[in-house]
């Protein structure tokens, strides 16, 4: 049976739990993607990269490369992908993008469609230290996610 947890490791102090409806939309976030096969052969990897958030613009960066996506006003997304070893950057048209534009999928890695197919198996923690943990089975693949929920505790 194959195995991905995405877990959330860190959010930034830019989100201190006195702030965290505030500040939930200005985010640098540290992730972990574990990938493990359990059937006869055993293969472990694991990705780590950082996602930067504001309103209308998310930055990905990994060791290699930083994909930047915007969504414009018109809701189309921009992406740019910026190649660090080469100190170069390709700027796409939103007519470029190939697929289905899923911002939320951009915005916070999971979308909320493939949210909602999750079962939620536990929480822990309230207000802004609650993680919520969820889980998809399909065929012989097992997903878990470890969810950090941020309220809007505040409104203006």
């Amino acid at each position: 049976m194959k195995k991905l947890i995405a877990s959330l490791l860190l959010i930034s102090p830019l989100a201190s739990a006195s702030q965290c409806a505030l500040e939930s939309q200005y985010v640098q976030a540290n992730y972990q993607v574990n990938s493990e096969q359990t059937t006869n052969n055993t293969l472990a990897q694991a990705q780590q990269f950082t996602l930067w958030r504001t309103p209308h613009q998310v930055a990905e960066q990994g060791s290699e490369l930083v994909e930047v996506w915007q969504q414009l006003s018109n809701q189309q997304i921009r992406p740019i992908r910026y190649f660090q070893a080469h100190q170069r950057g390709i700027e796409y048209q939103p007519s470029e993008v190939q697929g289905e534009q899923d911002w939320s999928t951009k915005y916070q890695l999971v979308s909320d469609d493939f949210i909602a197919k999750m079962t939620l198996k536990s929480e822990q923690g309230e207000g802004c230290e609650q993680l919520q943990n969820y889980q998809l089975v399909q065929g012989d693949t097992k997903i878990e996610l470890a969810w950090l929920v941020i309220p809007i505790l505040f409104i203006k």
